[in-house]
């Protein structure tokens, strides 16, 4: 009577070299996913992004910032331009002017 189906045990993931490598610099600020797969092919990855992306994503910070952050500096610090656009006649024909 044959035994039944039993699953090889897997090695260490094409990952795991380069797990803490990939936590250093993720605490460091980087969390560009196609930035870090470029470093980690350097030092020999063969894997996947989607792989590198899995790992990263439950050692994302949560953002939870507004999308606009207003900052007030003191005068002659920053210059700032607002731009608009408009459509008038000219000549009969409609044309875009663009104002600050």
């Amino acid at each position: 009577m044959p035994d039944g189906y039993h699953r090889q045990k897997k090695g260490p993931g094409k990952l795991e070299p380069f797990k803490d490598y990939i936590r250093e610099r993720m605490n460091e600020g980087c969390l560009n996913a196609v930035v870090l797969l470029e470093e980690i092919r350097e030092r020999g990855y063969q894997g996947g992004p989607t792989i590198l992306r899995d790992f990263m994503q439950p050692l994302r910070p949560q953002v939870q910032a507004l999308a606009t952050v207003r900052f007030e500096t003191p005068p002659g610090k920053q210059a700032q331009v607002d731009w608009g656009e408009v459509t008038v006649d000219w000549n009969g024909t409609k044309k875009k002017l663009h104002r600050t």
